[in-house]
């Protein structure tokens, strides 16, 4: 959608290489040109063992599809478990309840990452976070 295109090309931009990531390879086709050089991942939901397997080796998923009920809390654990940052653009409150009640104790406990849910005021929050994680400067 729209968020998760501004939000690639943001990181694009600021040098840094998305992995696109989504439930169905119609979809991630249907992703604009510009992006066809961006590496794919057709991930379900339902069964979080290969949810984990899809983000080993990620620094930081920036979810920005929803339903954010339906959708929030299996990757966000995923992402903790898989030791990536987690982000997400969802303005849903019981969403962002549910996140810090579940995953506030997990988060910590991997102390060297972050798990941000909200960050809907801005798409830039979740770009400014991952530039200033990965070591760059925010412009």
């Amino acid at each position: 959608g729209h968020t998760g295109r501004f939000v690639v090309d943001e990181l694009v931009r600021r040098g840094l290489t998305p992995v696109l990531a989504g439930r169905g390879a119609a979809q991630l086709d249907a992703a604009p040109q510009r992006h066809a050089a961006l590496d794919r991942r057709v991930v379900g939901l339902d069964d979080p063992v290969p949810l984990r397997r899809a983000l080993t080796g990620v620094g930081a998923v920036i979810h920005c599809a929803g339903p954010f009920l339906d959708t929030a809390l299996p990757l966000a654990r995923a992402a903790v478990e898989a030791g990536a940052h987690y982000l997400d653009v969802t303005a849903e409150q019981p969403v962002v309840k549910s996140l810090y009640r579940e995953l506030d104790a997990p988060a910590r406990a991997a102390a060297s990452r972050s798990s941000i849910p909200g960050t809907s005021a801005s798409g830039r929050i979740s770009v400014i976070f991952m530039a200033r994680n990965s070591g760059r400067e925010y412009p």
